[in-house]
């Protein structure tokens, strides 16, 4: 007789083989009827299988077509827009309204928005190379009236008859031809302002009244037209810029379309009729077995589920709970099954055991991290210690393009500290301190870099903007005072604290110098800064010390 447990709840439990028993039998019966079903669903894939073939063939007729349109459909969209005759470009773009909107490219419900996409770009792209068409028109006729004035202009100037002069300027022709550059018409406008300028002057204008004033009368028109024509010019410039930007989309919508219906039509399909071929050939011997197996674990399960498991699933979501919030789960009220009621025992002894040790490390992980920020902060000055510079360094080896190493060196320090004392100078490095944060964006991070050198790793600076943060630094520090370590408000203290600073930058191209090739180059400029006399600021190479920083105006950066 099997013995029985009692859990520390006082539930009765019972061996889990006492519990098998009953599951094992209901198994048995469902897969009795699972190898009936199994029988008749063989068949009736059979004929299944057979109806797919066929309509796969039609399919892969139907994907044919498609392909033919779609390449069809690839040479006119080309023809839209590279056509250099309106008619050939309205034909192109009829052509593909047509085949876009044929029955047999929308079957596919993957392909219905694709589609609809490419008819509504296609429509945007005939409109904008319709106005283009319009514009370069205008410009066409512009430039061939501008012609013709000049012409006539030339024609008095050179004493010709009217009759003459008509049969010069009677020659019209395209002068923009499509997908023109805008250069190229700008060019020949100037050329032509140019020249309509050098002639519309009073030593070539005719001696006859008459032809005085017609020679006036051209002049005139043609000072009016290049600003007009100019102006057409940036319409079409714009319109072309539009047109070819709505061509490339379209086209990557084009290209999607065609994607799609060969990873539709031809790959999907093929793919199905080999899966279902192999799948049929062994689908008897297999198809019994898997369905027996998936239904009698499904019983099993859904019959033990709630009496055997429930206890480990409420187990499973207080271990949730304790490993989001680190709080000791509850126990459950136990199960009808001795092995579980064990298992739940051990997992709560180790819940226990777990929460200790997790207690104890999140301590020393707080204080590792105090220590760590205390390591890394010069407690003199508050400022970032040489360990934290060596840090930053060893974490960055390249740096990017618009880097900025600055070294900054108080004057004469030795000197302070031995004529008034090592107390006093270290007052003088706290007032750095606090000055020198006043300086700088919130972000950036001074180094004590040596006892009375300090070092500034900055990214994304111009060369310009280094050099303002740099004097903005120098001029800061002559507030401080080298008589009482005082801080005058606005002006200079009396007898101000100097400072030499040296810049090296990095600004073509990422990983163009490492952190310590900037450090270097920054101590050869600071050195600079001291041979030239100190108080100064000096970028490396620099060849003279200047006042003024040398950049451009218009540079921007974050920490300007």
């Amino acid at each position: 007789m099997e013995s029985f447990s009692k859990t520390s709840t006082g539930k009765k439990a019972v061996p889990i083989r006492l519990v098998l028993l009953p599951v094992m039998a209901a198994i048995l019966f469902v897969m009795i009827g699972c190898l009936v079903l199994g029988v008749n669903m063989s068949e009736r894939i059979h004929a299944f299988a057979y109806e797919l073939e066929e309509q796969t063939l039609k399919d892969i007729m139907l994907a044919q077509r498609n392909s033919t349109n779609l390449h069809s459909l690839s040479k006119s969209l080309q023809d839209l827009v590279y056509a250099g005759v309106p008619q050939r470009a309205r034909a192109a773009y009829v052509n593909n309204w047509g085949l876009l909107t044929e029955t047999n490219l929308k079957q596919h419900d993957e392909a219905k928005a694709l589609t609809q996409r490419l008819i509504e770009s296609l429509q945007r792209t005939w409109t904008l190379r319709q106005d283009y068409d319009a514009r370069r028109s205008e410009v066409n006729a512009d430039f061939n009236a501008f012609h013709e004035q000049l012409l006539a202009a030339a024609g008095v100037a050179a004493g010709l008859s009217k009759t003459s002069t008509n049969l010069l300027i009677d020659l019209r022709m395209p002068i923009v031809q499509h997908l023109d550059p805008e250069a190229l018409h700008r060019r020949h406008l100037e050329m032509l302002d140019k020249t309509a300028r050098e002639l519309c002057t009073f030593a070539h204008a005719p001696a006859r009244d008459e032809e005085r004033a017609a020679f006036i009368e051209y002049c005139t028109n043609l000072k009016e037209l290049p600003l007009s024509l100019g102006a057409k010019l940036d319409a079409l410039a714009a319109a072309h810029a539009d047109f070819l930007a709505q061509a490339d989309a379209m086209n990557e919508d084009a290209r999607n379309l065609s994607h799609v219906y060969a990873k539709l039509e031809t790959s999907d399909r093929m793919g199905l009729i080999g899966q279902i071929t192999r799948f049929n050939e062994r689908l008897f011997s297999s198809f019994a077995a898997a369905l027996l197996i998936a239904l009698a674990t499904a019983a099993a399960i859904a019959l033990t589920s709630y009496l055997v498991l429930r206890p480990l699933g409420e187990l499973r979501e207080e271990m949730r709970r304790f490993l989001d919030t680190n709080k000791l789960p509850k126990m459950p009220e136990g199960s009808y099954i001795e092995e579980i009621n064990d298992v739940i025992e051990w997992l709560m002894r180790f819940c226990r055991m777990l929460h200790q040790k997790r207690a104890s490390l999140n301590l020393l992980a707080t204080q590792y991290d105090e220590l760590l920020n205390e390591s890394h902060k010069d407690p003199l000055t508050g400022l970032a210690n040489r360990r934290a510079f060596e840090a930053i360094v060893e974490k960055t080896r390249d740096v990017p393009e618009n880097s900025v190493v600055i070294m900054i060196d108080i004057d004469h320090f030795k000197r302070v500290n031995d004529t008034r004392g090592h107390l006093f100078g270290d007052q003088i490095l706290r007032r750095f301190g606090e000055q020198i944060r006043t300086c700088i964006a919130k972000n950036d991070v001074v180094y004590r870099y040596g006892g009375e050198e300090f070092c500034m790793v900055l990214t994304g600076v111009t060369p310009k903007c280094a050099y303002n943060i740099a004097e903005r630094i120098r001029k800061r520090m002559r507030r401080i005072s080298l008589v009482d370590a005082s801080v005058s408000e606005r002006d200079e203290a009396p007898s101000p604290l100097s400072v030499s600073i040296g810049i090296s930058t990095s600004t073509k191209a990422w990983a163009e110098k490492d952190v310590l090739t900037l450090v270097r180059e920054a101590d050869l400029a600071l050195y600079r800064a001291k041979c030239l006399g100190r108080n100064l600021t000096v970028r490396h190479e620099e060849q003279t010390p200047k006042s003024v920083s040398p950049f451009a105006d218009n540079m921007e950066t974050k920490h300007a």
